[in-house]
């Protein structure tokens, strides 16, 4: 999530400091597993979908917010 948040706040230009935290330090109640990744390969094989990295993904999204605003 930390790595995120510093594209948008990067690409956006907020002018802010985020701080990059364990999950330990947040005492949730549910134990959290140290890497967790979603597994994409149904729908991309049922579909026939080329997925792109999410952090191509967010550039571009954030890109077309950009545009519409100006």
């Amino acid at each position: 999530w930390f790595d995120i948040a510093q594209v948008i706040s990067t690409r956006m230009r907020f002018e802010n400091n985020i701080n990059k935290i364990d999950t330990q330090s947040l005492n949730l109640p549910a134990k959290r597993p140290i890497y967790s990744k979603l597994n994409c390969d149904k729908i991309k094989n049922d579909f026939n979908l080329k997925i792109l990295d999410w952090e191509t993904s967010l550039k571009s999204f954030l890109n077309k917010i950009i545009i519409e605003e100006n």
